[in-house]
């Protein structure tokens, strides 16, 4: 898991994500999770009183590539909401004994209006 603290409530339109390393540690597979809480409320992304789900991203279907980048944002230019606090949930990219990891390199973060 990564968790970004924006330090404020924050209007958010869009979150990049980049992984690279080639073959199957560029692939993605994560659910990004957003929170309002006043103090920091942990990493338990099941609590619906605290976390919010934005998105599951899954990339592990596509041809291996060198470098993956996805971007999260709405397809009517709102934004995704606003949140002070983001976590990734990521989860093995291969079914391998103990799968295989990705790459992640950048996790970015574009304010909205």
């Amino acid at each position: 898991m990564y968790k970004l603290d924006l330090t404020n409530p924050t209007g958010i339109s869009r979150i990049n994500t980049f992984t690279s390393s080639g073959r199957n540690r560029a692939k993605q597979n994560f659910v990004l999770y957003g929170s309002n809480a006043a103090t920091d409320p942990g990493w338990n992304v099941a609590d619906a009183a605290v976390f919010t789900p934005i998105v599951a991203v899954d990339t592990r279907k596509m041809e291996p590539k060198e470098y993956v980048a996805t971007s999260v944002r709405r397809s009517d230019g709102k934004p995704l909401g606003t949140f002070r606090r983001l976590v990734w949930t990521v989860f093995p990219v291969t079914g391998e004994i103990g799968g295989e990891n990705s790459a992640y390199q950048e996790l970015q973060v574009i304010q909205g209006k």
